[in-house]
């Protein structure tokens, strides 16, 4: 048995041994070359079977970026004036309340249609949005003591940027108004996370006073050391501040949150301004003014959205 098994493997290996014939190498070579040509269609060799085998990665989903979110901050645009259709200055504040609020985002907006702006305000879930609606903006137009009601809906565009969309109906004599994809972004030197400071607007500040019938372009405001603001002068006849109060607001963001009050007296409490108190936001910017470095926005209204603007330069 070991012979016969000895001699089978003798057998084998000289068989392999023998030089190939030239037939036997032209056959073998053209087979291979078949194979290596047909490896992109179908396997070689027994037990591939007609299987296709894929050249191409399989196919993958997109990835799909998350959409950009409404930030709150400072947003200046321009919108056409009513009259002379030039565009104008459109200052809008996003000033987000506590958490007991409910996350809810004061809207503010000025548009300086002449030197005295004409003011909307509104409150929403704003912030941290990519669409948001105002389910009611209130719009004092100047030197109208009329304060109508409309809606609103702000889109995100990009990081510090956004579209704002304002409605207000026909009511009375007073025409409806619509403003269509207004595009706001944040001021060239605002830094919308920067937190505001008391050191940077403390001071005396000398601008322009609005309010619905009229306007003091020589209006003074102090600001001390701990926020109190105050100012020494009377507007509309006998209207006053009092009990003022600007501090950073408590997020981080590069906004005030503004309090004061206006006591009663006879033609500012017949002029639906006297013992009001007002609730508003104000910002710093770079002044385009030459020789001056800020620029103060301060706006403040009372709970219908009848309001006063301050805007300085120093």
């Amino acid at each position: 048995m070991n012979n016969l098994t000895h001699t089978n493997n003798t057998q084998n290996l000289s068989f392999w041994a023998r030089p190939l014939s030239a037939s036997f190498t032209s056959s073998l070579s053209a087979s291979l070359l078949a194979c290596l040509l047909a490896v992109g269609i179908s396997a070689c060799g027994g037990g591939g079977g007609n299987e296709a085998i894929s050249v191409n990665p399989p196919a993958t989903t997109p990835e799909v970026p998350p959409a950009t979110l409404i930030t709150a901050g400072a947003y200046v645009g321009t919108l056409a004036g009513k009259l002379d259709k030039l565009p104008k200055d459109f200052v809008t504040i996003l000033l987000p309340t506590e958490p007991a609020s409910g996350g809810v985002t004061k809207f503010y907006a000025l548009h300086y249609d002449d030197a005295n702006p004409d003011i909307y305000s509104g409150t929403g879930q704003i912030t941290g949005k990519a669409t948001a609606s105002l389910a009611q903006v209130n719009y004092q137009r100047y030197f109208a003591p009329l304060i109508r009601s409309g809606t609103g809906t702000l889109n995100s565009i990009s990081s510090g940027k956004m579209n704002a969309s304002l409605n207000f109906p026909l009511i009375n004599s007073e025409n409806a108004l619509e403003i269509k994809d207004l595009e706001l972004k944040f001021p060239t030197s605002y830094i919308y996370n920067t937190a505001a400071t008391l050191s940077s607007v403390q001071g005396n500040w000398l601008g322009v006073l609005s309010y619905s019938n009229g306007s003091n372009d020589a209006y003074s405001i102090s600001i001390s050391s701990t926020g109190t603001l105050s100012s020494y002068m009377s507007f509309w006849g006998d209207c006053q501040l009092s009990k003022g109060e600007i501090k950073p607001n408590f997020d981080g963001t590069n906004l005030y949150k503004v309090s004061v009050s206006i006591p009663a007296a006879n033609a500012c409490t017949q002029n639906n301004l006297g013992n009001k108190d007002l609730t508003g936001s104000a910002f710093i910017t770079t002044s385009p003014i030459a020789g001056k470095t800020q620029r103060l926005y301060l706006v403040g209204v009372t709970s219908d959205g009848r309001g006063i603007s301050f805007k300085a330069d120093r």
